[in-house]
């Protein structure tokens, strides 16, 4: 479980809590491994509220092996693994003329 909490900042009345996931995001295209990071609804929602100066509470379970780093205080829980998501893309061009970003 990770917990935060960032200072208001001044005349500011915007606040939030995230509760949500963070994981591992593993990046493929046709078949190969291109990127591994962090994700999850957790990580994502943070930046954008870091980025809009709104201060929030984040609430968010992690396992032992979670790979990263954070500057939030992490509570780990060592029965399961962190949820690893996959996101597969290919080069090939559909009929229409589309390809995977």
């Amino acid at each position: 479980m990770v917990r935060d909490t960032k200072a208001p900042h001044q005349n500011s009345n915007l606040r939030g809590l995230i509760v949500g996931n963070y994981c591992h995001d593993i990046l493929m295209r046709d078949g190969l491994v291109v990127d591994e990071t962090l994700g999850g609804v957790a990580y994502f929602i943070s930046v954008v509220l870091d980025i809009l100066s709104i201060s929030f509470r984040l609430i968010s379970k992690v396992e032992s092996d979670f790979a990263y780093s954070m500057t939030h205080h992490l509570i780990l829980v060592p029965t399961s693994k962190t949820t690893l998501f996959h996101a597969y893309f290919d080069s090939k061009v559909d009929a229409i003329g589309h390809q995977d970003r």
